[in-house]
């Protein structure tokens, strides 16, 4: 008789099995769910289980089981306890995942009871799980939702926090090697605006924390930074190995496409004639500002699908100048959500006015799509830089902190992203990267290799 011992297959036969840990927030959880579904597809074939808090802290048993209903069976997900308030700061988030090492390293112990686990990866806001790996003798990387760009500074800022005591806000230029361009001090995030905050503490603590990972996984492409991926992905004993493994944004259920009132109206626009208007989940103007861009819009003559959002939640659309939906027949006007990733697929979008959140970057360049550059906050003014004067791929709208940008700039540089020069070529370079980024993920692809340069670093 053969023992069950016997009929259980050796621990190196096992399906490799690859823990992802993921910040609260959708901005964290949609690229490392899409990572995922990436590392489960036949191609690389791990298993894999998700962890983190919730879609958000604040997500109710409802919002949890749709999420999990909509992943692939090969991806498992488990939600740990949460008691955190949910205020979706850098620092409340950075905190939260601190505060999930216990209960995350008693989930992975669990794992490796029954599974192959052989690597750990982790958003770049939950680093000191590298503590729980290091513990359990895992392979540990960090995910980078982020483009290579924002990757070298976040590398690199603990050399320059060492080397000077100016704040970052009074240096009149930051550029590294292999930088597209230059940005300035006052084009970082709030957490490096003062260099005795909380926030610039952490962010230099998460980088050195970086800076001892196995290797980052980076949501860009080589096509997109060719310059600076031949320098981050090249042999450096300063920092950990790079993998470009992008474009990687939101996958569409088949049951979505065309679900929603702004797909029924794209279907009957002009080819390449619409600007899409959106600040992204977290992004809103207020309401002098959203005053002079629907002045703007109306001024540029264009047809417009417009989703306005308020800090408070109250309707944006009360908000608008009388008669403005009237008058503007060619547009339509959303309240807080669209589909965004059905809307730049479709025929009809000929242009984007973004926050230059990186997934919705992606997202745009992935559909061939010239954007119009309104950053906000975060990194997205490096973002903004990079698209604009690095890549040619946007027009910027140029925006001072606490100022509200009036009305003719924007309806000039509306009709110039829609039907200037300026416009067609942002629009030629959009295809081109289009072109580029369906191609990085094929089997014989620029990022589709580095996945299995990757595989191979830890699987034997």
């Amino acid at each position: 008789m053969t023992s069950s011992a016997e009929t259980q297959p050796a621990h190196e036969a096992m399906q490799p099995h690859v823990v992802v840990f993921a910040s609260p927030g959708m901005g964290h959880l949609i690229p490392m769910t899409e990572l995922a579904r990436m590392l489960t597809s036949p191609r690389l074939n791990f298993a894999v289980t998700i962890i983190t808090k919730a879609p958000t802290l604040s997500s109710s048993e409802k919002d949890k089981e749709s999420f999990r209903s909509s992943l692939p069976s090969s991806v498992n997900v488990v939600f740990l306890p949460t008691t955190d308030p949910y205020d979706n700061s850098f620092t409340q988030i950075f905190l939260s995942a601190l505060s999930s090492l216990p209960a995350l390293r008693e989930t992975i112990r669990s794992l490796k009871s029954s599974t192959r686990v052989v690597a750990l990866i982790t958003d770049f806001l939950s680093v000191d799980t590298i503590d729980v790996a290091r513990e359990l003798d895992m392979p540990f990387f960090v995910f980078g939702p982020f483009n290579l760009m924002a990757l070298s500074f976040l590398l690199h800022s603990p050399g320059i926090d060492r080397e000077t005591t100016m704040e970052f806000c009074d240096m009149p230029v930051i550029k590294l090697p292999g930088w597209c361009t230059a940005i300035h001090g006052i084009d970082l995030s709030a957490a490096y605006q003062d260099r005795r905050s909380e926030p610039y503490r952490l962010s230099l603590h998460m980088a050195n924390q970086i800076l001892k990972a196995d290797g980052i996984l980076c949501n860009s492409f080589y096509e997109l930074e060719p310059g600076l991926a031949s320098i981050l992905k090249d042999k450096n004993p300063n920092h950990p190995p790079v993998y470009t493994i992008g474009p990687l944004v939101r996958s569409i259920p088949d049951q979505q496409v065309n679900s929603s009132i702004c797909i029924e109206w794209l279907n009957h626009q002009p080819c390449d004639s619409v600007l899409f208007v959106s600040f992204g989940s977290e992004g809103t103007l207020s309401s002098e500002q959203i005053t002079e861009l629907a002045w703007g819009l109306e001024l540029s003559q264009q047809h417009f699908l417009w989703v306005i959002r308020t800090p408070d939640g109250s309707r944006g659309t009360a908000l608008l100048p009388e008669g403005f939906t009237e008058r503007n027949k060619a547009g339509l006007v959303v309240q807080s959500w669209a589909p965004q990733t059905e809307i730049l697929g479709h025929k009809s979008s000929g242009g984007f006015l973004t926050h230059c959140g990186w997934n919705s970057v992606l997202e745009s360049i992935m559909n061939g799509v010239p954007m119009i550059a309104w950053p906000l906050f975060a990194e997205q003014r490096i973002n903004a830089k990079m698209l604009v004067n690095g890549i040619g791929v946007a027009l910027r709208l140029e925006v001072q902190d606490g100022s509200v940008v009036p009305r003719n700039v924007i309806a000039t540089v509306v009709k110039e992203l829609m039907q200037g020069k300026g416009g067609r070529d942002a629009r030629k370079k959009a295809l081109e990267l289009k072109v580029a980024s369906g191609k990085a993920l094929s089997d014989d692809g620029s990022s589709f290799k580095d996945y299995t340069k990757w595989k191979s670093s830890i699987v034997i």
